[in-house]
């Protein structure tokens, strides 16, 4: 289901589908069970190990943003982050800014017709937090 132009929802069983998908087309993959997740510096550290973040790499979310916008140093620029738990995120603003920067970095790379796809995986509906967060992005 999409949620908005670079977000989508799929239910937790059809994780490894959806992984193999992108696995087939080459995609750089960011696997993110936010189970792990207890602050920011988890995020920042998965990003940056998976996607070798060059050394100036600055574990905050404005360097975040920078070398999702950039990637000069990956083969293939088409990527996918595949998110799990995403309810254990309890902060309603750490998940707001994270979503931003991925809807920005969709934004970006769609202007450079670069696939920067999201897709949460949940086992029901997304709750009313998440949902809400949601909206407040879905309108940019």
């Amino acid at each position: 289901m999409k949620i908005n132009k670079s977000i989508f929802y799929e239910h937790f069983k059809s994780y490894n589908k959806v992984k193999e998908k992108y696995l087939s087309r080459n995609y750089n993959i960011v696997e993110l069970d936010c189970k792990f997740v207890n602050t920011k510096y988890d995020i920042f550290n998965i990003f940056s190990e998976t996607l070798n973040f060059p050394d100036y790499f600055g574990d905050n979310w404005d360097a975040l943003e920078e070398c999702i916008n950039d990637l000069e140093w990956l083969k293939s620029k088409n990527m996918v982050i595949l998110i799990s738990n995403i309810t254990h995120i309890k902060a309603k603003e750490f998940l707001k800014t994270f979503i931003d920067i991925l809807v920005d970095a969709h934004n970006h790379w769609s202007q450079e017709k670069i696939d920067f796809s999201v897709v949460i995986f949940a086992k029901k509906e997304l709750d009313n937090k998440l949902k809400k967060v949601l909206n407040e992005v879905k309108k940019r």
